[in-house]
């Protein structure tokens, strides 16, 4: 039998999509107060309600206050 007449026996079954992440995380952790208050607000460059980001920059600062 030659490669174009074989019969096809068995079926797909799974189909896994692999996506790689090479997005950056940047620590947090380490931040400055200043540094940490820009991160938040390029994480909300795009979006028209800043009440989330106003919210999370309050949060930031009375984190700090309590240090």
């Amino acid at each position: 039998m030659s490669k174009k007449n074989v019969p096809i026996i068995g079926r797909i079954i799974d189909i896994r999509v692999k996506e790689i992440d090479k997005s950056f995380v940047p620590n947090t952790d380490n931040m400055t107060i200043e540094e940490s208050i820009d991160y938040v607000k390029s994480l909300f460059e795009f979006e028209e309600d800043k009440t989330i980001m106003d919210k999370m920059i309050e949060e930031i600062k009375n984190q700090n206050k309590g240090e």
